[in-house]
């Protein structure tokens, strides 16, 4: 998309996110008066009676669902929460749990709204957590590793599982004694950090200085040598563009314009400018092993692309 259209998306999407709001504030404000005209507030004698009339009436209304349906297991459990003086005490029915834990995936917001509301009793959304956890280990098998980015929270996650030490790569799983859960940051996120400070060598903040054999390592290299192989709009790398070359605060931030530096036509750029150092007289073969990546990098990175 060119940046026009996307500019008109934004404006677009702008427009109806308005829309949207004026649509669910007028919503809640009927909602709010139609409580105001046709709500009854229960005060604690009602609603005791309210629970005792459900109690004296819970086989007739049973009896008005199939076994075991939803609806049957709905009831059930309002009725047994109803009568719980302390929630904690509630075992709740795995088909009901399912469908918590589906309501919450979709909207956490939702799912906190109704159970503020009290039309419904719900679990608690620790008690939901727990249950997911307990279900990854029982369906999916042991969790060994947990895989996130370098951010300051997931560091400091870590440190918190260390023991007096700098680096934490792994903690106790607690549900295995003989297994481990390591700590591992995900590839992409560290090739955008290492993009990120090649390009602040001699170029965007300058606050960096990468030195090869006493010889200098600059973004502007970078830059030059792609521009280098374009003619008249035509590009030999048509996936590497401005975009990827000259950085803003944004795009800094997008993980796949980093990945995409290794993508199939970039590697394969790679060989060709092996091969035109290769020529280069004036330099010699250690030179020109450095101008490349090494066949078994390579081959490492065509295979986990």
């Amino acid at each position: 998309m060119t940046t026009g259209q996307l500019k008109e998306r934004v404006l677009n999407s702008r427009d109806e996110i308005r829309s949207l709001k004026r649509k669910m504030d007028s919503l809640k404000e009927q909602l709010s008066e139609y409580c105001d005209k046709l709500g009854v507030k229960l005060d604690i004698e009602i609603s005791e009676s309210f629970v005792s009339i459900m109690k004296e009436n819970s086989d007739i209304a049973l009896s008005k669902f199939k076994e075991n349906s939803p609806q049957y297991i709905l009831w059930k459990q309002q009725l047994e929460a109803a009568t719980k003086s302390n929630l904690k005490q509630m075992r709740w029915h795995p088909t009901l749990l399912r469908w918590c834990i589906a309501l919450h995936a979709k909207s956490p917001s939702a799912y906190r709204m109704l159970k503020k509301s009290n039309v419904l009793t719900l679990p608690h959304e620790n008690t939901l957590r727990i249950i997911q956890s307990l279900r990854v280990h029982k369906v999916a098998g042991i969790l060994t590793a947990l895989v996130c980015d370098g951010a300051t929270p997931n560091r400091k996650f870590y440190r918190i599982h260390g023991q007096n030490q700098d680096l934490c790569y792994f903690t106790n799983n607690e549900y295995g004694d003989e297994i481990n859960l390591y700590f591992i940051c995900d590839a992409p996120h560290l090739m955008k950090t290492t993009r990120n400070n090649f390009e602040n060598s001699g170029w965007n903040n300058k606050t960096r200085n990468l030195m090869l054999n006493g010889k200098p390592i600059k973004w502007s290299q970078i830059v030059t040598l792609v521009e280098g192989y374009s003619w008249n709009g035509l590009r030999l790398l048509p996936r590497i563009s401005y975009e990827h070359l000259h950085l803003t605060p944004t795009l800094r931030m997008r993980v796949k314009l980093a990945v995409q530096w290794l993508e199939e036509d970039f590697l394969k750029f790679l060989t060709k400018w092996e091969q035109e150092g290769e020529n280069q007289a004036d330099l010699s073969k250690k030179e020109k092993k450095q101008l490349c990546l090494s066949r078994e990098t390579l081959e490492g990175l065509e295979n986990n692309r």
